[in-house]
């Protein structure tokens, strides 16, 4: 049963994308947010954590927006 709601995912990937990011730059990477939400949020919805109508579901524009929302 789907588990995250759209509010939930976008904090949950606030969260993980920020961490990831500064991974990625201490690396001297870069990591694409629009491509990593819609990674995210195909496997969630995989592994039946996120409802099949998630893959409409925006990217958030401000991470640090989504995580002060918490």
């Amino acid at each position: 049963m789907a588990t995250l709601t759209e509010q939930t995912a976008r904090t949950k990937f606030a969260a993980y994308f920020l961490h990831l990011k500064e991974s990625m730059a201490a690396e001297g990477g870069k990591v694409s947010k629009s491509a990593e939400w819609e990674r995210c949020i195909e496997h969630w919805i995989e592994e039946g954590d996120a409802p099949a109508e998630a893959v409409s579901w925006k990217c958030p524009r401000s991470l640090e927006a989504e995580i002060r929302k918490q």
